[in-house]
């Protein structure tokens, strides 16, 4: 049974099966967002951290990347499917540029196909 665990892992490894989504981390403080604007992998998450003492809301043109309201030391994740681009911005800090940015997520990696089947000649 130990040798057929240890197969089925070696081979979860060797494909990539155990490949897990990429995240980002955005860090909120006084002076903005920072970084502002990341790219993912299509189900890849991205954590915003509320490192300042005034609270922020993450607003987004995509529903998925809403939160509530983050006093200090909140974080919000946000597990993002692609293609496309989520623009946000702080909702309590609305006309100010430094707290905004972009998300772009990029496509699902595909399957790479079954390939031909030939003929058999």
């Amino acid at each position: 049974m130990r040798i057929a665990l240890g197969l089925v892992v070696l081979a979860l490894v060797a494909c990539g099966g155990t490949d897990a989504p990429t995240g980002a981390q955005i860090a909120i403080s006084a002076s903005g967002f920072s970084p502002a604007n990341i790219t993912l992998p299509s189900g890849g998450s991205v954590t915003f951290t509320n490192n300042d003492t005034a609270s922020h809301q993450i607003q987004s043109s995509c529903s998925d990347m809403t939160s509530g309201t983050l006093t200090k030391g909140q974080t919000f994740t946000a597990t993002l499917a692609g293609p496309k681009t989520c623009n946000y911005s702080d909702g309590l800090n609305p006309t100010n540029t430094a707290f905004a940015g972009t998300v772009s997520v990029s496509s699902p990696a595909s399957g790479g196909g079954g390939g031909g089947g030939g003929s058999g000649y």
